[in-house]
């Protein structure tokens, strides 16, 4: 009963937010932009989280979600909406560093939903249930002692995956540009180094 009355009491709350337009600023529906080009765009990479099960699998990094990134998943989806798919442009030199999660988030930002649902992917979790490898394995906690639980050790259906990233995802090195970055020169050499008992 008391879950209930929170849920309708919370329901009452929120019924109309952001319906009503307060103040004298702009609205960014307002404005007309027809693109948005976001550079350094990884600090948006936390908009959506997944669901309980897949907030404890190990390997799995989860970041909280933050405000700034769901305030831009709000806008991009606003401005593909209005222009057919299209209008969204980020840029970042690490738009992946962490998690499955991230691959998911950013790639909400510029695909289309229709994209995500051809696979059966509609949340966070589905994009690890189709795309992670997860299995039981053994966790060391930090008491020492072993436990068994599930954790991601890899990536399936890799085909799928990288046709959708590829198709959102123009990846470009310094190789790309001779002309405009010039790479120092380097040497590569290795050294084995014998590993004592201590």
């Amino acid at each position: 009963y008391d879950e209930d009355v929170r849920k309708a009491r919370l329901e009452q709350q929120y019924s109309d937010e952001g319906t009503a337009k307060k103040g004298e600023l702009p609205y960014y529906e307002d404005m007309g932009f027809t693109d948005v080009i976001a550079d350094e765009c990884h600090i948006y990479k936390n908009n959506l989280l997944g669901g309980e099960h897949y907030q404890n699998v190990a390997y799995l990094p989860a970041a909280p979600t933050s405000k700034i990134a769901l305030d831009m998943t709000m806008k991009m989806s606003f401005l593909r909406d209005a222009n057919g798919g299209r209008g969204v442009y980020m840029l970042s030199a690490t738009p992946v560093t962490n998690s499955p999660f991230e691959i998911f988030n950013m790639l909400s930002y510029v695909c289309p939903i229709e994209e995500f649902e051809r696979y059966g992917i509609y949340t966070p979790d589905d994009f690890i249930r189709t795309f992670g490898d997860i299995m039981s394995v053994d966790k060391q906690m930090v008491s020492g002692e072993f436990k068994t639980r599930d954790g991601l050790i890899g990536f399936k259906q890799l085909d799928g995956l990288r046709t959708m990233f590829h198709k959102y995802v123009n990846m470009k090195s310094a190789e790309d540009f001779p002309d405009q970055i010039k790479l120092p020169p380097f040497e590569e050499s290795n050294l084995d180094v014998e590993l004592s008992a201590d």
